[in-house]
């Protein structure tokens, strides 16, 4: 996964992605979702490329029914 950095610094100067880093620095899991074309590969290896030296990453990428499957559960609220 050869990305280069050049490419990926202007998502991670974004308010979006300061924001997903503070979330996932504080513990929280993250789930990329978008309609295609909308970047959310690039944000994701954006996303990869600075937590690399932090924690223990990986990238797994599905594209079948489970994506409905995980949007169902993004609108779920806990009660």
């Amino acid at each position: 996964m050869e990305e280069s950095e050049s490419l990926l610094a202007p998502i991670k100067q974004g308010k979006k992605f300061l924001k997903v880093c503070e979330a996932v620095r504080a513990g929280n899991s993250v789930l990329v979702l978008g309609e295609a074309g909308t970047g959310k590969g690039e944000f994701a290896k954006a996303l990869f490329s600075e937590m690399v030296g932090e924690y223990n990453t990986a990238i797994a990428t599905y594209k079948g029914s489970l994506k409905k499957f995980f949007s169902a559960i993004t609108q779920c609220q806990l009660r």
